[in-house]
């Protein structure tokens, strides 16, 4: 819901053009940006819509399917949202006209882009479960590229 607030407030901005405003999320927010842009989600309640979405290190619900271009940068290695789910996600868009572009970083942890992790921690979770956090360079400087140029190319 905020993220279509902000969806309607930016439309009424004279210097934001509406036919170009996308959507992005991280882990937790990424699974609310794929949330809000699933075909048959939130997002088919409102007249506006985004025009492009991504998505970094977000759970990945596989069933989901999207009208507008996707993208989904996620690390191999990470132990809270699993690379696998993310890879039937992009199998069942696969068919779709925009499709969902998945990129998987070898070597990397949930966090990968975030430079204050540095070498990495145990981060608590849920009752009983940990997740391991590591920044990754190489992950960090992919990822910032491909978000700049998916957007440029979508919008």
């Amino acid at each position: 819901m905020d993220a279509y607030g902000a969806l309607a407030f930016l439309s009424t901005l004279g210097v934001v053009d509406p036919d170009r405003i996308g959507l992005i999320g991280w882990s937790h927010g990424g699974i609310t940006a794929l949330g809000a842009t699933n075909a048959n989600g939130i997002g088919s309640q409102f007249d506006g819509s985004f025009q492009a979405i991504a998505a970094v290190y977000p759970y990945c619900i596989p069933d989901r399917t999207f009208t507008v271009p996707a993208i989904v940068l996620i690390g191999e290695a990470d132990d809270w949202t699993p690379a696998s789910a993310c890879r039937e996600l992009e199998q069942h868009n696969k068919e779709r006209q925009t499709g969902l572009k998945l990129v998987v970083y070898p070597e990397a942890f949930h966090a990968f882009d975030n430079p204050a992790v540095g070498a990495g921690f145990f981060f608590k979770a849920a009752p009983g479960q940990r997740h391991w956090l590591q920044y990754n360079q190489k992950a960090h400087e992919d990822a910032l590229e491909r978000l700049v140029s998916f957007f440029r190319q979508a919008l």
